[in-house]
């Protein structure tokens, strides 16, 4: 399983199953609270430039 979304199509949303989801630092995160989306990060920060997000399965 891979860690973002849709690489593929440079889509690197990181995705639910993503092993990197909660390993943030919250010391980091305090310093950058929020993600390149406007995300929210100081709780349980993901590692990336992006915080995991809930997006609808793709056929």
């Amino acid at each position: 399983q891979t860690a973002f979304h849709q690489p593929s199509t440079n889509d690197f949303r990181i995705s639910q199953e993503s092993e990197v989801i909660g390993l943030g630092k919250s010391t980091h995160a305090a310093m950058v609270p929020y993600d390149l989306k406007g995300n929210n990060r100081i709780v349980t920060p993901d590692l990336g430039a992006l915080q995991h997000e809930v997006f609808e399965k793709e056929d």
